[in-house]
């Protein structure tokens, strides 16, 4: 989970802000017009981490300290390096922003959904009997984190946000033609999106100029970057990527003080015979059956509840529903007596 603890670290190292500007170069648009042509995707995503430095917990833990110390060093010959593999299922729905993950579709899967069905976010474990339903914006708190999330191949930010919203509203966006490809590079500068990271999108001409590496610094070192290794034809001049690979960095003092180590490699990949591109989503895709008795935090009304009833997700956080036992909670998610 190396990816997911640094990306946040890294995100609160660029925070959002606004500026408004020009599109520079109009094979910019020729790039969002391709993102445009999906509109839909269901797509079955594997994934392989593997990291090539172990983390530990520091010797000199100091007492008290709540978060643990951690250091990093390069594996002994005799010790096999850490490697994880993973598999979900992501759909999305260009029109609606609707969206599902299904966070482990391995045949010992513990049954784990989210969906943002354009308002809300659920969240369902079958195993555990336990739902959440929130008010919050998933474009800003993904439901599956970054190394894995399809639409960062595409179009989407992988903190959150659009390229095509940043570029718009960044000044100076610099383009320059690599081998008939575009280099488009946005630099760190105050007021814009992100305003400590340094953005460079390496878009494709042979592919609808979608991007074919995306790489992410911040305060002049290499955070993260992104290749993509395969891309697909849908016909009609469709281009989707099925096949990356991605890489985070560490600037880890143990190792080296200066310059940001390769930390780990996520390779990904699209199952392609169970993944389909542009086609209808149907409507229950959207929406979960809580069977009665599974357990809810509803963070909307502020309320943990046990269902009496099989319920639609769709019903919890707009209504009080049939509930066997409710209990409201204060701000802080205490009991209300």
């Amino acid at each position: 989970m190396g990816n997911v603890r640094w990306g946040a670290i890294f995100l609160l190292a660029c925070q959002v802000s606004w500026l408004h500007a020009e599109t520079p170069d109009p094979r910019l648009q020729v790039y969002f017009d391709s993102v445009a042509k999906i509109r839909s995707f269901d797509v079955m995503v594997n994934e392989t981490t593997k990291f090539h430095y172990k983390t530990e917990r520091a010797a000199d833990q100091p007492l008290g300290q709540r978060v643990s110390k951690l250091t990093h060093r390069k594996y002994l010959p005799s010790e096999v390096p850490a490697e994880r593999s993973a598999a979900t299922r992501q759909v999305w729905e260009a029109a609606t922003k609707r969206r599902r993950v299904e966070h482990d579709v391995t045949p010992n899967a513990n049954g784990a959904i989210s969906i943002f069905n354009g308002k809300t976010v659920t969240a369902y474990n079958q195993a555990a009997s336990f739902g959440t339903v929130a008010a919050q914006n998933p474009g800003q708190r993904p439901l599956v984190h970054s190394s894995s999330r399809y639409d960062t191949l595409l179009g989407e930010i992988f903190l959150g946000g659009e390229y095509q919203e940043m570029f718009a509203k960044r000044q100076p966006v610099d383009t320059k033609e690599v081998d008939g490809d575009l280099l488009v590079t946005s630099p760190a500068q105050p007021g814009p999106m992100y305003p400590s990271c340094t953005f460079e999108l390496l878009l494709d001409k042979e592919h609808g100029f979608l991007p074919k590496k995306i790489t992410v610094s911040s305060k002049g070192k290499i955070d993260f970057d992104v290749e993509v290794t395969e891309f697909r034809s849908l016909g009609d001049g469709v281009w989707v990527p099925i096949k990356s690979r991605f890489r985070d960095y560490l600037l880890a003092e143990q190792i080296d003080p200066v310059f940001p180590v390769h930390f780990l490699t996520t390779e990904v990949s699209i199952d392609v015979d169970r993944s389909a591109w542009n086609q209808p989503i149907p409507e229950e895709t959207f929406h979960v059956l809580f069977p009665a008795g599974t357990g809810v935090l509803d963070e909307i009304n502020h309320a943990r509840l046990t269902l009496s009833k099989d319920t639609d997700s769709d019903d919890i956080g707009g209504r009080k529903v049939e509930a066997e036992e409710y209990q409201q909670l204060n701000a802080n998610g205490g009991i209300v007596r």
